[in-house]
This record gives C-alpha cells, structure tokens and sequence, in this order.
C-alpha cells in the first residue's frame, strides 16, 4: 500500500526511530534411523524403475531391523509409514543467501517480512502498491474459501474491485502477488492413488474382485452372508494446489494456471517469476492387508510397485500423472518411507511445464537463498535416544531443481531460521536433549554438506527459543527459567566461538536485525522463576559483543497475552523510517 494510504495497523514503540507493527491477541514427522553425524558427501542417485525403487526401500528397512520387530502393532509403528490401503481408508489429512542481506531497501508500500532478501515467502494478504489482496481461509466445517481484491489507494475511499470464490473442495491457504500475477496456494483432495479394482474380502480372508459395473449401493450392502462388500476408500494424502491468475483485467482475475503437487505442504517460496513448492508424503504401496505386507518386508520375493508421487500441470495436460522414476533420488544410507517433492512452476509463462524432483525422505523446515534450498528432518534412533537432523541441498536455477547434497547434524532445528548460508556454508543451530540433558549446537556445513565446524554444549539445560544468523555473527536465545542471549562468532566456519552473553528475565521468540549493532527481540517476559508473563519487546545493543545489553523494553499485557508474531515472522511490519 502507499504510503499516503491510511491503514491502521497496531503499533508499539519500542526506542527512538523504531516503530513495530504487531497484530495483537490478549488471550486469558519422524523417520527412524541409526545415523549418527556425517563426515562426507552422501553420493546422489536416480531410482530409475519401480523394481529398483522397491528393492532399495525394501532393503534400507530390512537392513536396520527386522521387519516384525519394528511391527509388532502392524504398519502402524510408523509415524510416517508405508501406506496400505486398510490403513489409507482410514487417513485424514492432518492439520520456512546471507543474513546480513535480510534488512531490505524501503520501498513505496509494505512487503512481507522474509528471512532472506530476494527469496519472498507466502502470507494471507499482499499488496503491489496499488490493491491488498486477501486470502479468507476455509472453516473448519468445509466451508469454502475466497480471496478479496481491495483497491487501497487513496486509504479514505478504499473499496473491493473484485472477488475469487473457490470451489468447496480448495481450500486457499496463502498468496504470493509480483509482475500482473496473483498466485493462490491451497490444498485439495486431489486422488492419485485411485487403484484399478476396488477390493472386498469374504470370511476366509479370500481377495475377490468387485467388477467395475458393480452398481455402488450393492458395494455398500452385504447382500450374501458370506460376502463383505468394502465401501469404496479415500485414498491417499490430498495435494498441494496453485493457480496462477493474470490481473490484467482487475475485475475479472484470468485463471492461466493450475498446477497440483501430491502431500501437504511443506512450505513455498517465490524467487523472481518461479514459485517453488515443497511437499512431503508417504510411499503407497498397494496391498489390501498387512498380512500381505509383513510377508513381503519379511521374506518375499516378489516386490509390488511403489508409486511416485502424483502431478497435475496445465502445462502439460489436463490429467493427473506421477513424477518419473528418473527424477526420484536417494542418497546412499539415507532411505525414509516418505517423499519429498520440490516443484519449479513459471508464474510468468503458463504453458512453460513445470520442474518437478522427487527425494526418499522427510521434511519439517526450508530454507532458501536465491541458489540454494535446504530442507530439514529431524530423525531419532530406533530406541529414541539420539536424534539427528537431515538436511537435503537442492540447487535452484530458474525452475530448474537439482538435489546436490544431504548432510546431517546432532540435534533439532527449532524452525526455518536455526539455518543461513553465508559464503558457500551452511550455518545451524540445534537443541539435543530435554530438560537436564538438553544442550546446544552451532554447526557448519561446508561444500560438500560435511560438517567443518562446531561448537557445541552450550546452554546446558536449557533449549533454543530463537536464532538468527546476521553477516559473521550468530544470535541464540535460550530459555529455561532466564534468557541468555548469545553473542557468537562464525566469521571462522571452522571454529565458531562464544563472544558474550546476556542473562535477563523472560524470552524472545523471534530476533529481527535492526542495523548492525542492534537486534530486536520479540517473545515473553518472565519472572525469576520461569513463569511466563506478558509479551514483551526488546533491543538489544551489540556494539561491544563481549558485553551485549538490553537498551530498551516494552511489556505488552499479562500472562496470556500473545501475539502471532511469536510463532510466524510475517506478522510483522517492520519500518526503520
């Protein structure tokens, strides 16, 4: 919006020259591995057929344990398991470059609060300057969602110059707006994973064909005694959907493109004109009962296709298709049940099909420069003691994805910003352990995804509540019953060290750069003995790094006081002017 608009927004003050616009509330996957850290560069490999696909999963689980010693309740030990389709009629779908380039130039209107300058990242509402665009999610009851085109400028005569009502079976979760296009994310029930002949079973465990004439009221109506007609599943985990429209016509949005991935989404970024779209879902493997599957794990032969996971591109074509088994890789050791699906869509040429690579693993976190993508798992080792983080490099070139390394750290990442390339180096922050036994980590991650250097135990009890990484400077917030905010140097990637450290009340959140000595800190203020209080803002001076102080707070409200800010950057305005 222009600056000469006249939205309000909720502010608070927090030091001279600092004005914080923070939407105010006053309230009253885990994949089981052994793998400890990496030294090298695990080698990247294609799949290249279904016989191969099956061998090297099959292989990977059989390796680690046996399969009836993982099963003992059945498939359903997984968190994240090889889906069979008893256990698919049954699913419900469940419920982010350098740091130092992160304080972007102003511009004529608000943009959304991203990590990485350059990268943009998806929210509920966006302006060019001209018109906000506003997403209203669906409810919770299946209601449909829409999305609101508001003409801003001037702010005393705004006025709605069009509407985008979506289909019961979309349900629109964020908005990107650049260059005429407005982009639409949501999820749907899209099915993949439909199989060629529905099933049913009689007393004996016998499998029988249901003909596909079959009328559908006698499939759900046990018309022999002796015969168990199986009502027909929904199958499979949904779909991550984008469309793409040109607002050329403001009033009348053109849809030019649709595009739907398989999975839940993970999480998405916009770099110039490509969107990219990360997904996670599980393998389906089409067995009818899980007798059938622990006879294949255990000993059998004969190895079922498992399936890639599933596409939608106007681009190309109208049906659904899978990725090719070409474009699924696996790094050597580190085989999951699951998917990972980063596609490349072109905003700015709707017939340009889109870039879609598919890796044997897992997802929680992303983060993105504008040549790298780094997406995180945490992973525990079969008897939970130890847990590890994966990280999965992926190349980034104008839609084009190229998975180029997997490297793995002790630990687990809090969110998207325990991790910041500086300089070819991937630099993490990780907590390992809980209560008495937690402790800190700082990794760095060289070329080849191998760590080069650590500093670790720090915080001992204690757990990250936020991190941000700024030029050759690390802040860590750790909280258990008193913030220490950290002080670290990484200018050395082979030797980070502590440089100071703040012990106050309270917690932060979230750190934002302010300039490059001062930070600010969004979280909650506490008392001496832990108990969480109001929201509370802070600044912090780290001119001298030995000795960083607190210069300014603001406590916001009592306890119950919150704000989504604490749990998601994009619900902050920040304006230096």
């Amino acid at each position: 919006m222009s600056r000469k608009a006249s939205i309000v927004i909720p502010v608070v003050a927090v030091a001279a020259a600092l004005v914080i616009a923070v939407l105010l509330t006053v309230l009253g996957g885990r994949v089981i591995t052994g793998i400890g850290e990496r030294a090298e560069r695990d080698t990247v490999r294609s799949v290249g057929s279904s016989q191969e696909l099956s061998k090297i999963v099959v292989s990977a689980l059989r390796a680690e344990h046996s399969f009836l010693d993982r099963t003992k309740e059945g498939l359903g030990s997984f968190e994240q398991p090889l889906m069979a389709v008893e256990d698919m009629a049954r699913t419900e779908e469940a419920g982010d470059a350098d740091a130092s380039a992160q304080i972007a130039a102003p511009s004529e209107f608000s943009n959304t609060n991203v990590q990485v300058a350059g990268v943009d990242e998806a929210d509920i509402i966006k302006t060019d300057g001209q018109y906000i665009y506003q997403v209203n999610r669906g409810n919770i009851y299946g209601g449909p969602g829409r999305l609101v085109i508001i003409d801003a400028v001037p702010g005393s005569d705004m006025e709605i110059v069009s509407t985008i009502d979506f289909p019961d079976d979309f349900n629109p979760q964020d908005i990107y707006v650049a260059d005429g296009k407005l982009v639409v994310i949501g999820h749907d029930q899209t099915d993949f994973t439909v199989l060629e002949e529905p099933v049913s079973t009689d007393q004996d465990n016998t499998l029988r064909t249901i003909s596909p004439d079959t009328d559908r009221s006698e499939q759900r109506i046990m018309s022999e005694p002796e015969i168990m007609i199986m009502p027909e599943p929904r199958f499979g985990v949904g779909s991550v959907r984008v469309h793409v429209y040109d607002l050329s016509n403001i009033e009348e949005p053109d849809l030019i493109r649709d595009t739907a991935v398989e999975g839940r989404a993970i999480s998405t970024r916009r770099i110039g004109e490509t969107l990219y779209v990360i997904s996670s879902n599980p393998m389906i493997v089409p067995f009818a009962h899980r007798e059938e599957a622990q006879k294949w794990f255990g000993n059998s032969s004969d190895l079922p296709e498992i399936t890639t996971p599933g596409v939608v591109d106007s681009a190309v074509s109208e049906e659904p298709f899978r990725v090719d088994y070409a474009d699924v890789l696996y790094a050597s050791g580190e085989v999951g049940s699951n998917y990972i699906t980063v596609a490349g869509i072109s905003i700015a040429d709707p017939d340009e099909p889109a870039s879609v690579t598919s890796v044997l693993g897992s997802a929680e976190n992303v983060f993105s420069t504008e040549d790298n993508m780094y997406v995180s798992f945490t992973q525990f080792s079969s008897f939970g003691a130890d847990e590890t983080t994966k990280i999965y490099r992926f190349a980034l070139d104008d839609g084009e994805i190229e998975h180029t390394g997997v490297g793995t750290v002790a630990g687990r990442l809090l969110n998207q910003f325990s991790m910041d390339e500086h300089e070819g180096n991937l630099r993490v922050v990780t907590t390992e352990g809980n209560w008495e036994q937690s402790r800190n980590h700082v990794f760095v991650l060289g070329d080849e995804m191998q760590v080069v250097g650590s500093l670790k135990g720090f915080g001992a009890t204690e757990s990250v509540f936020s991190a941000r990484f700024i030029g050759d400077r690390a802040y860590v917030v750790t909280f258990r019953q008193t913030d220490p905010f950290f002080v670290i140097d990484v200018s050395d990637p082979t030797d980070p060290e502590i440089l100071g450290e703040l012990k106050i009340p309270g917690f932060s959140n979230y750190l934002h750069p302010y300039d490059e000595n001062h930070v600010i800190g969004f979280g909650k203020d506490a008392t001496d003995s832990g108990v969480q209080q109001g929201m509370k803002m802070a600044l912090f001076d780290v001119t001298d790094v030995e000795n960083p102080k607190e210069v300014a707070k603001e406590i916001i409200g009592e306890a119950g006081t919150d704000s989504p800010l604490l749990s998601n950057h994009r619900a902050l305005l920040f304006d230096r002017e």
